[in-house]
């Protein structure tokens, strides 16, 4: 009863470890923000965004200044994430880039790949939005190597359209090509029906720049129509944009103006500002096309106050640019002069700010990379100091958990044999509930050898358990009085501990070994006794079951059922599991040369009974062995692949149950079973 108090004492104390830490983390956690009020604080963050991204990123500024207290680092970082990305959509360049490179620090000291993955991809996003391609493809690049190292197959697409985009941009077409096919087929096999569309209509530009304009349009109509089965509102513009362009080049003008406002409707409605003015510019063009001059001026004016009041540099060139067009066709040459002079201002502009941007993040880069060896040495020396803080403490815990541990598994082991034992007692019962079942049959000599070949079965297993048992329970008094002595060492446990690992992997696997022995024995009786007779029509049984064998196996099988249909009255499940077994027996002893199995059934009609022949294209049965195809025990695979029952089930169940006989032949062409069945069953006395 000793260790019996001391197992009491181990619980107790281990209890009160659980709650001062639960206590300790309620402490700790009750100051931070809940992970239920973040979600619903950035929810209310994304639904001003759709009405204000300028709004969103204030109310985010705000945010990280009043709640950074409550706020996780993990919780700072998607916040800040979220800013970077409503000040890219929103054209703030400079603010975006110094905001994502706090993701960066934030991120470092997170140390996750995962996030560092986000700072890539939308570093790539905002350079290829200032057409800065080569530090755009360089970042995508780097995102799609975290993807690959921490294998996650949806962001290794996602990088690799990226990176597709800006090898596009760079006229890289065959290159481009090659990664939004990638992500296409990827699209397919995910079944991802907007992965599918973006792949087409980026793949319908490269033909556009092809000059390759009936695929072109084939393939914007495809993502288009993908994109409105799947109610896709808002990346549809991209398609209608696509096919207004595709329309224009055809000279097909309503067809283009229809689909380019369709477009600027559909990013309206998102507030996708940029995107709006872009469809609206080839709307400019199309009117240009039409020498429309005049409406294309109002237009472009439009465009150009509005691309200056979000101070998008890009688009203000193209309207100038555009103006200058429309005022030469007009021979308005003042007019046209001024809209250059506006063009080469805003070029200039242009080319100041990719300077200054990709000056700074080679400056931050750079520091960056210092802070990084910085907290990387941080971070070695604060786990040396918490590995020797620790290092006590593990000290003296160590022999309380690893003796808790040991007596808990000990006690599981005996009560898990215990509940073993009484199992196989109650297997022991089962077989002889079997035996006096086959000796009523007059089953005397069969009884022997199936006895016998369950002892000899079961004798291993069950006495591998009983001496792993006996060994344990010596190991066991042996601790105990080490306890009690105090004498007790580590050495000592760690031999007891893998002892015992030992013991109960060899004892379960011997358990379960017997246990599946038994279950196979129990089939014996099983078969013999839980069935129902019932009228039904054989040839369409054995269609309907072959088939049914055929979707379940492995190994092909090719079968055919020949011969004149009749109806009997039989035990239908019975007939089925000794016709698997046939099947079993066939697949087991097929060559190994042959890929697949050929099974041919013929039925032959009688006036009282019928007659099965089953015939495969194995090596066939030998005829010495045709005697002994049906004892129990018998096998040609050996007894530790196979236990020899299956036919000798069926057998039985053929004779005793289904009133039949079961016979088996030697063939040159494969093995061969008749099997003859009564068309009624006779009543039993």
């Amino acid at each position: 009863m000793h260790y019996l108090t001391m197992l009491k004492l181990l619980i107790y104390t281990g209890v009160l470890l659980v709650m001062l830490t639960k206590v300790c983390n309620g402490m700790q956690s009750s100051s931070t923000l809940s992970d239920e009020a973040f979600s619903t604080l950035r929810s209310e963050v994304l639904e001003l965004r759709q009405k204000s991204p300028l709004a969103a990123i204030e109310q985010l500024k705000q945010i990280l200044a009043e709640k950074k207290p409550q706020l996780t680092l993990r919780q700072t970082l998607r916040l800040t994430y979220a800013q970077a990305l409503f000040e890219i959509t929103s054209n703030l360049a400079d603010d975006a880039h110094k905001t994502l490179l706090i993701c960066r620090e934030l991120s470092t000291q997170l140390g996750e790949p995962l996030l560092d993955y986000y700072y890539f991809s939308y570093s790539g996003r905002l350079f290829n939005q200032l057409e800065i391609y080569d530090l755009a493809l360089e970042n995508y690049q780097k995102s799609f190597e975290i993807a690959s190292s921490i294998e996650n197959q949806s962001m290794i697409y996602q990088a690799k359209n990226n990176i597709g985009f800006i090898l596009f941009n760079l006229e890289k077409y065959d290159e481009a090509q090659q990664n939004y096919e990638d992500f296409y087929q990827y699209g397919i096999k995910e079944n991802m029906p907007s992965y599918q569309a973006t792949a087409l209509n980026n793949l319908g530009e490269i033909a556009l720049k092809r000059n390759k304009i009936e695929q072109a349009f084939a393939q914007f109509t495809q993502s288009l129509k993908i994109r409105e089965q799947h109610d896709y509102e808002q990346n549809s513009a991209w398609s209608h944009f696509n096919l207004g362009k595709v329309y224009r080049i055809k000279q097909q003008f309503n067809n283009a103006i229809n689909h380019l406002s369709q477009a600027i409707v559909i990013h309206e409605k998102f507030t996708h500002t940029i995107e709006m003015l872009n469809a609206q510019l080839e709307l400019a063009a199309v009117y240009q096309d039409q020498n429309n001059h005049q409406l294309a001026i109002t237009l472009l004016n439009n465009i150009a106050n509005k691309a200056f009041q979000v101070r998008h540099d890009q688009t203000f060139y193209l309207a100038q640019s555009s103006l200058r067009k429309s005022f030469q066709a007009l021979k308005k040459y003042q007019l046209a002069l001024q809209a250059a002079e506006q063009e080469l201002i805003v070029e200039k502009n242009i080319l100041e700010r990719k300077a200054k941007i990709s000056f700074q993040h080679l400056i931050a880069t750079t520091a960056l990379k210092t802070k990084e060896l910085e907290v990387s040495n941080l971070r070695q020396e604060k786990a040396i100091a918490i590995a020797e803080q620790e290092h006590a403490q593990q000290q003296t815990q160590y022999l309380l958990v690893t003796s808790f541990l040991i007596i808990t598994a000990t006690l599981i082991f005996i009560y898990y044999i215990r509940q073993k034992n009484q199992k196989l007692h109650s297997a022991l019962n089962d077989l002889e509930a079997t035996q006096s079942q086959l000796i009523e049959a007059e089953k005397v000599s069969a009884l022997t050898t199936l006895v016998s070949g369950m002892a000899h079965q079961l004798n291993t297993p069950l006495g591998i358990i009983v001496t792993a048992n006996s060994i344990q329970q010596e190991k066991l008094v042996e601790l105990e009085d080490s306890i009690k002595e105090q004498r007790l060492s580590m050495s000592d446990m760690n031999m007891f501990v893998e002892q015992s690992k030992a013991a109960i992997t060899l004892s379960q696997s011997n358990t379960q070994k017997a246990d599946e022995m038994i279950r196979r024995f129990k089939l014996i009786s099983a078969e013999l006794g839980s069935s129902v007779s019932s009228n039904f029509t054989l040839k369409a049984f054995l269609n309907d079951k072959l088939q049914l064998l055929a979707n379940q196996s492995i190994t092909p099988i090719d079968y055919s059922v020949k011969g004149e249909d009749c109806d009997i009255v039989n035990y239908p499940d019975v007939l089925f599991k000794v016709l698997n077994q046939l099947v079993i027996n066939t697949i087991d002893h097929k060559e190994a040369s042959t890929n697949d199995v050929k099974i041919t059934m013929t039925i032959e009609n009688f006036d009282q009974h019928v007659k099965i022949a089953y015939q495969d294209n194995g090596p066939g049965i030998a005829a010495d062995l045709i005697s002994k195809i049906f004892d129990p025990f018998f096998t040609t695979k050996g007894m530790q692949t196979r236990l020899g029952l299956g036919l000798n089930i069926a057998h039985n169940s053929v004779i005793h149950l289904m009133q039949g006989k079961l016979s088996c032949h030697s063939s040159s062409d494969g093995a061969m079973f008749i099997i003859e069945l009564p068309k009624k069953l006779a009543e039993k006395p």
